[in-house]
């Protein structure tokens, strides 16, 4: 990521997304994201600016000029203003649940699939008229999915995408199966998916507002021992996690 200047936006954030081990098909439908995703504006979206494909270099790559959040993302957060998850700042910490709900919906409302929801793929900034309120906006939409041609056979879900510490049951298939294309093998799913994976990516990524951790280890050993004390301590992360999702998503439900 890198810091950019806009002449009519001001200091802007600027990613470059390499091309390197994509097939052709698949570079033409990350541009035309990208291109359609600049077209979404929502308080809680990064916003798009513009893209650029660079084609000079050995290795073509794919420029997104964006929104500069300057908080960082919801690790970055903790890290630095520890006090937004203080065990006693419920109402700020239900105020980051819905913002990251209504960023979702609306995704989900114009036939978007994120599919790698996370901490660190919420970014967040400072609301102008509240300068103690903190925006938090949904970024990252290279593994997204558009969904509104429903009549479109090919147009489904079934690649095993995203990060594993966050991703719904439906990943976790044992009948894999596993393509490759030119230099490029892809693992695909057994039975196809639809949106409801965010929710669950949502649900735990909700955990870390609840139960904030700085690692893997941290984030380990605190759901452990303050959120299950009677689980033993031999659980996996990964099973430990799916079981808190279980359970999150009702206040998801009761927030809309």
């Amino acid at each position: 990521m890198y810091l950019a200047r806009n002449e009519d936006d001001g200091l802007i954030a600027a990613k470059n997304v390499s091309f390197r081990n994509r097939i052709s098909e698949d570079i033409e439908k990350l541009k035309k994201l990208y291109k359609d995703i600049c077209k979404l504006e929502h308080h809680n979206l990064m916003y798009m600016l513009k893209t650029h494909h660079e084609t000079t270099s050995e290795q073509p790559s794919f420029w997104l000029f964006m929104e500069l959040c300057s908080f960082g993302d919801l690790n970055v957060i903790y890290r630095n203003h520890p006090d937004y998850f203080a065990f006693d700042q419920i109402k700020p910490r239900l105020g980051m649940m819905r913002q990251m709900i209504q960023g979702v919906s609306f995704l989900h409302d114009r036939g978007y699939a994120h599919r790698d929801i996370k901490p660190k793929n919420i970014m967040a900034t400072m609301n102008e008229s509240m300068q103690d309120e903190v925006v938090l906006k949904i970024g990252d939409f290279g593994l997204s999915r558009c969904l509104r041609l429903e009549n479109d056979p090919n147009n489904q879900m079934d690649s095993d995408v995203g990060t594993n510490s966050f991703k719904a049951p439906e990943f976790f298939d044992l009948n894999k199966k596993y393509e490759t294309v030119g230099s490029v093998e892809k693992t695909m799913l057994e039975k196809p998916y639809d949106n409801s994976v965010d929710i669950f990516s949502l649900g735990l990524t909700f955990l870390a507002v609840w139960q904030p951790y700085v690692n893997g280890k941290d984030r380990k050993e605190n759901v452990i021992l303050n959120l299950m004390p009677n689980v033993e301590a031999s659980m996996t992360t990964g099973m430990l996690l799916m079981w808190s999702c279980r359970v999150i998503p009702g206040v998801q439900i009761a927030m809309t």
